[in-house]
């Protein structure tokens, strides 16, 4: 197990993911409610963020992508 930061509350190693799927997955929920999953691939050369807030007056109006 890795050392863990004062904001990090949890750690999820256990991620369900396919046989075939070589990349490393670890899951982090912060001490803000954050939750956080990085994935490590040591095949590529690329990286990238992402982020969704749930948030805004189209959340309120449709809570799902099926409503729209």
């Amino acid at each position: 197990m890795m050392k863990v930061s004062s904001k990090v509350e949890k750690v999820i190693d256990s991620i369900v993911k396919s046989p075939e799927d070589a990349r490393l997955y670890c899951g982090l929920e912060l001490n803000n409610g954050m939750k956080v999953l990085l994935i490590s691939d040591q095949t590529t050369d690329k990286s990238a963020a992402s982020l969704d807030v749930h948030i805004g007056l189209l959340l309120l109006l449709f809570p799902c992508r099926a409503c729209m």
